[in-house]
């Protein structure tokens, strides 16, 4: 979660304004653009859906075969690589790309900690999860320990989360 946090921080502040993560956010800006007329702006959202798109078929097939996770890994630990060795400003269409597919391999891959299902990539499910456990906590008598822990999950995950994106942008203010 700290990565994807920092992840999208850095392609949203430094990579041309696009989400790594967040394809809601895409879709987003991708529509705006559409209607403002701004349409030498859509490529660059377009790119990055669809290789997010690409990267959850790529999963899909990739958890068949024999050492699926360790393929998985590794290829998200070569996309992020491959996205940050190209220079900024030198196609970050390209980066947000090689960075979207990555994501969208690891959310396919990270799907349930302790039973709790969760996004690995991004927080609105897990804010949703996180409020219906307290609220379960509350009103209902049997399993507190559940919706304990799942509060304990769904918080730290938010943090991280946070904290990747608040250490992103305080680099870039700060180096800036």
């Amino acid at each position: 979660m700290f990565v994807s946090g920092a992840l999208d921080a850095y392609t949203l502040l430094l990579r041309g304004g696009v989400f790594a993560a967040m394809q809601t956010g895409n879709l987003i800006y991708f529509c705006i653009n559409l209607v403002k007329g701004n349409f030498s702006l859509l490529y660059k959202y377009v790119f990055s859906i669809i290789a997010f798109c690409l990267g959850i078929f790529a999963e899909h097939l990739i958890k068949r075969c024999r050492n699926g996770t360790k393929i998985s890994v590794a290829l998200i630990v070569i996309f992020y690589a491959a996205g940050f060795a190209i220079p900024y400003g030198k196609p970050d269409f390209v980066a947000n790309m090689l960075f979207s597919f990555a994501v969208a391999i690891q959310l396919q891959l990270i799907r349930s900690i302790d039973s709790f299902v969760i996004a690995s990539t991004m927080c609105t499910g897990n804010l949703r999860s996180l409020v219906e456990c307290v609220a379960s906590l509350i009103t209902e008598k049997g399993e507190r320990a559940k919706y304990k822990r799942g509060i304990v999950i769904y918080s730290t995950l938010i943090l991280a989360f946070m904290t990747g994106v608040a250490v992103v942008a305080a680099l870039v203010h700060y180096l800036s």
